[in-house]
């Protein structure tokens, strides 16, 4: 999925209400169409805010089919294989063993507490829907049993939200600059847990775009470290990740041989 380069060729007249700062850094073909990635801010922008119900459907089509059909034969062996893993430790099911070390326990206390849960939240289903549906915006069609469009549901709740609790989360976001957000984040754990957050530029690793955060205790001893990759480029996974260089718990001897094997930079 992360390299999967589909694109969509949207006509210039069918991005209406997507904002400048997503419009701005597409690229036309010869026609003066745009040429639009599925990469999660362009895709969810367009969803929230495009008012041209083909667009958003075209949208929605190309981001759910991402990496199809390559993938299929991988899910398809990932499925026979933990099955397999399952069948091999005594599992009646792969779900078996992956919730057994988690509170849930079975699959089948998961599946209880969704439909209890589902049971319970109904009527507040119902009664948003109603609203929703009596209020809308004219783009926005309901399927033939009076349902809306999965490419509609993003748009529908934004608009209404818009409209009535004055709510743009696209403005909202101007008031979160990285930089101070990062700050305000790193305070309220120096507030909760008595820890300090050291940021610096970092070179020499994957890219260059990267900021080092040094963790540290308040008797100042370094805790750990943390590479923020907070931007979207090709190939990189286009949604939140977090992954570990290094485990947080792990014995000198590991860190050791660690250190040697990856040939870490610096401290690491």
């Amino acid at each position: 999925i992360a390299q999967d380069a589909t694109t969509v060729i949207i006509p210039h007249n069918a991005m209406d209400g997507v904002s400048q700062e997503i419009l701005a850094p597409l690229k036309k073909n010869e026609q003066g169409n745009y040429i639009v990635g599925t990469d999660y801010p362009t895709y969810f922008n367009i969803m929230d805010n495009c008012t041209v119900t083909q667009t958003r459907k075209a949208m929605m089509l190309a981001f759910k089919n991402r990496a199809y059909p390559a993938n299929d034969e991988v899910l398809q062996q990932l499925m026979k294989l933990r099955y397999e893993l399952a069948q091999l430790l005594g599992y009646k099911t792969y779900a078996h063993l992956d919730l057994d070390d988690e509170m849930v326990k079975t699959p089948e206390r998961a599946y209880a507490f969704i439909h209890n849960l589902i049971e319970q939240s109904r009527q507040k289903e119902l009664d948003e829907f109603a609203r929703l549906s009596a209020d809308q915006y004219p783009s926005v069609m309901p399927a033939k049993d009076g349902t809306f469009q999965p490419w509609d549901i993003p748009f529908a709740y934004n608009q209404y939200k818009k409209k009535h609790f004055n709510i743009d989360e696209h403005v909202l976001r101007e008031y979160f600059p990285v930089d101070h957000t990062l700050d305000a984040l790193f305070d309220i754990y120096h507030q909760f847990m008595g820890i300090n957050f050291e940021r610096e530029s970092i070179h020499d690793l994957w890219v260059e775009d990267l900021t080092l955060v040094t963790v540290r205790a308040a008797s100042n001893d370094i805790l750990g470290y943390i590479i923020l990759d907070l931007y979207p480029r090709d190939n990189k996974y286009k949604h939140a990740c977090h992954a570990s260089i290094i485990p947080a718990l792990i014995s000198k001897e590991e860190h050791k041989k660690t250190v040697e094997e990856y040939k870490v930079v610096g401290d690491f």
